[in-house]
């Protein structure tokens, strides 16, 4: 699945659909594989546990965020606990 199709597939209509996939369209320029990492967590969760659409943003924030603050130069793969409690 593309990154486009991925976004929009955890993108459903809301009003927050658009800032969400700005973020995420964002992500990818500056570090696609956090990108996807975020969106393959989403769909999992939506498979598994069907989150609600605030949480399922919730969650789509603070790891914006987290790459943000390491400026989006580090992978959540690379990234120590170190730079999660410095966050």
């Amino acid at each position: 699945m593309t990154e486009s199709k991925k976004i929009d597939s955890i993108t459903p209509a809301s009003p927050c659909k658009p800032y969400i996939k700005k973020m995420l369209t964002d992500s990818e320029i500056n570090n696609s594989e956090n990108a996807n990492i975020i969106c393959d967590y989403i769909i999992a969760e939506q498979i598994e546990i069907n989150i609600k659409d605030r949480i399922k943003y919730g969650k789509i924030n603070v790891l914006m965020y987290l790459s943000r603050f390491r400026d989006d130069k580090k992978s959540y793969t690379e990234m120590t606990s170190q730079d999660i409690l410095n966050y």
